[in-house]
C-alpha cells in the first residue's frame, strides 16, 4: 500500500504544481469526472481528446496516465471504505457497551471487566489505524489533510482520558491504552468510565470523525479534471494569442514532468 500512496501523493503534488504554478485553464468541455460509476466511454473519450489537445497525440503515455490515475484513486477509495468501516464499528460496540461491571460473583464481575477492557482495546486499535491513514495521506487533498487534523483534538480531554488509562499523542492523534489502569478505573466508577469513553466521550467524538469522512468520502481524492483547472479557455485565443503559445509550453512541461512521474 505505500506504493499505492506515494504514487497519490505525487498525483497530487502534480495538480497543485499545475493549478498554483502555471495556471493551468480548463477547457470548456472536459466533464468534472473523468473515471468512476458515472463515467461512460462518451466522456472517457471527450476527456482523452481534451488531454491530447494539451499534451499531444501520444495515446500511450495519455492512457497509461488515466489509467494509473484511475487506479489508484480505486485503491485509496478501497483502504478509505475500510478505514471508516472499522472505525465506526468499533466505535459502536464501545458507545453500546455494559460499563456496569459489577457482578454476582468475583468471577462474573472479572468477566464483564475483560469484556469492556477488550472493546476499548479494539477501538483503540481502530482509531490508531484510522489516524495514520489520515496522517500518512494528508497532502494528498486539503479534505484528507483536515480529517487527519481531527484526530488531533483530543487535548481539551487529556486529564479525563488519563483518569481512565488512555494517553493521546497530539501530535500523531494516536491513543495509547494502560489496561490496569482502565480495570481500576472500572472497578472504581464504572459511570465515570462510561462518562469519558461513552457515547458521549471517546466513542461518541471517534463516530463523529468517522461519519464526517464517510460523509466526503467521495471527495477526498482530488478529480483528476483539477489538473485542467477551474478557468475556461477560448479555443482562439488558446490558438493565436502571444500569451496562449507560452501557455501551451507550459502545458508542455507539465505534461514531462508527469510522464517523469509515470
Amino acid at each position: 500500500m505505500a506504493t499505492i500512496f506515494s504514487t497519490a501523493r505525487q498525483t497530487s503534488m502534480m495538480y497543485q504544481i499545475a493549478n498554483r504554478g502555471l495556471a493551468f485553464g480548463r477547457l470548456s468541455n472536459a466533464p468534472d469526472f473523468l473515471w468512476g460509476a458515472r463515467a461512460n466511454h462518451s466522456s472517457r473519450q471527450n476527456n482523452y481528446n481534451a488531454l491530447s489537445f494539451l499534451y499531444g497525440n501520444n495515446s500511450a503515455q495519455l492512457r497509461s496516465l488515466m489509467k494509473q490515475y484511475s487506479s489508484v484513486k480505486q485503491q485509496f477509495g478501497t483502504e478509505t471504505n475500510k478505514t471508516i468501516t472499522d472505525l465506526k464499528k468499533s466505535s459502536s460496540a464501545l458507545k453500546t457497551a455494559d460499563f456496569n461491571v459489577k457482578g454476582a460473583t468475583e468471577a462474573e464481575t472479572a468477566a464483564n471487566i475483560k469484556n469492556v477492557v477488550d472493546k476499548v482495546s479494539d477501538f483503540v486499535g481502530k482509531y490508531n489505524d484510522a489516524a495514520k491513514f489520515f496522517s500518512d495521506n494528508a497532502d494528498v487533498s486539503r479534505r484528507v489533510g483536515q480529517l487527519a487534523d481531527s484526530f488531533k483534538d483530543e487535548r481539551p480531554f487529556t486529564r479525563s482520558l488519563s483518569e481512565v488509562g488512555i494517553t493521546s499523542d497530539t501530535a500523531t492523534g494516536k491513543l495509547r491504552l494502560d489496561t490496569d489502569a482502565l480495570t481500576s478505573a472500572l472497578k472504581k466508577s464504572p459511570k465515570t468510565v462510561e462518562a469519558v469513553l461513552g457515547k458521549n466521550g471517546l466513542a461518541g467524538r471517534a463516530e463523529q470523525k468517522a461519519n464526517r469522512a464517510a460523509f466526503q468520502k467521495e471527495n477526498l481524492f482530488p478529480n483528476f479534471s483539477s489538473l485542467l483547472g477551474q478557468k475556461s479557455i477560448d479555443p482562439s485565443k488558446l490558438t493565436y494569442s502571444n500569451r496562449a503559445l507560452a501557455q501551451q509550453a507550459n502545458y508542455n512541461h507539465i505534461g514531462t514532468l508527469l510522464n517523469m512521474y509515470f
